[in-house]
């Protein structure tokens, strides 16, 4: 890894691929661990730290006579590695969500698949269901009907009931457990 050194702005700006090379080989290694220490995901930061340098020789001719051209690498750096984790984030809740919304669906296509059809379509079955609803623990059932009722997502539960996404998610899991076993039973 290089010393920090001062660079000749002016062969920068002007595009001098050797004073380029030299930027590179002297910096390369502590953006890639700069990064890493954020985005904990070597390959990563690696490709984050290529694309710093590939944003900083597109930027290089509005570079000022006095631009710490380190500075510069590390502030690139770092706005890359807050976009790449801000990205992860997003996917990661999607995911999540994605998750949550599947395991949801294989809970009601079991308990689907385990009532008998043809009480489905009874006027008894609306009130039983009701029934069993009523019987959930308070706030378990509150949580349930909001979003089964209101279409409330989990973030929107959460936060009107000042809980968890965890909490919500437990709440509808256990609702739909009870409800499932509430009918099988009486199947």
């Amino acid at each position: 890894m290089g010393d920090f050194q001062q660079y000749d702005i002016e062969k920068v700006r002007s595009g001098n691929e050797a004073i380029f090379e030299q930027v590179f080989k002297s910096n390369f290694e502590r953006i890639c661990c700069f990064i890493h220490e954020y985005v904990t995901d070597w390959e990563g930061s690696r490709e984050l730290a290529q694309e710093t340098f590939v944003r900083f020789w597109e930027a290089r001719e509005g570079l000022e006579d006095n631009s710490d051209i380190v500075a510069l690498l590390f502030r690139i750096a770092r706005n890359l590695a807050l976009n790449f984790l801000k990205h992860r984030a997003v996917v990661n809740r999607y995911q999540k969500q994605t998750e949550q919304q599947y395991l949801e669906s294989q809970l009601n296509l079991t308990a689907l698949m385990d009532m008998q059809v043809n009480r489905i379509f009874t006027g008894d079955f609306h009130e039983e269901l009701h029934q069993a609803i009523t019987e959930l623990p308070e706030r378990c059932r509150e949580v349930f009907l909001m979003s089964r009722n209101f279409g409330m997502s989990y973030r929107e539960i959460a936060a009107r009931l000042d809980i968890s996404e965890r909490t919500v998610e437990n709440h509808i899991s256990e609702a739909l457990r009870k409800l499932r076993q509430r009918f099988q039973m009486d199947n």
